[in-house]
């Protein structure tokens, strides 16, 4: 689970030209899609490390991120094979807006519910502040996601 939010955040980052965020004690980051998915970037989160984990009943932001990730790289699918216009129009993401194919799709609707809860719960967080891959791309990548 840990490898799988690392790669997430490495991806987020990568997407939004940022460095990694910390949030509380252990290091995160966000959007595993251009852009992304996550839309997210880097700096120090900034996040109070009691609204972490919740032994103490607190909110478990890293739970919430992972399943930010894994609802922002639904929401990105698209069709690789078909010969069509793709990844029309975009959704809000936690610095940058990314690319998806329908907006009113349940992947992008639960994507922005997470969305939706993570900065509800967690608060934003500090984007690196370059700039974002354009969104909407118009692109179906090779992999099935929206560039």
């Amino acid at each position: 689970m840990r490898m799988a939010l690392l790669l997430g955040i490495l991806a987020l980052v990568a997407g939004c030209g940022g460095s990694a965020f910390t949030t509380g004690s252990d290091a995160g980051g966000t959007d595993g899609a251009k852009g992304s998915d996550t839309g997210v970037g880097g700096g120090d989160a900034g996040h109070d490390a009691t609204a972490e984990a919740g032994a103490d009943g607190g909110v478990d932001c890293n739970a919430l991120l992972l399943a930010l990730n894994e609802d922002r790289d639904k929401a990105r699918t698209c069709c690789a094979t078909c010969n069509i216009v793709q990844c029309t129009q975009k959704a809000n993401d936690l610095c940058c807006p990314i690319s998806v194919n329908d907006t009113s799709s349940p992947a992008v609707v639960a994507f922005e519910a997470a969305l939706t809860a993570y900065l509800q719960s967690c608060g934003p967080v500090n984007c690196p502040g370059g700039a974002c891959i354009k969104a909407p791309s118009d692109i179906c990548g090779l992999t099935g996601r929206c560039d």
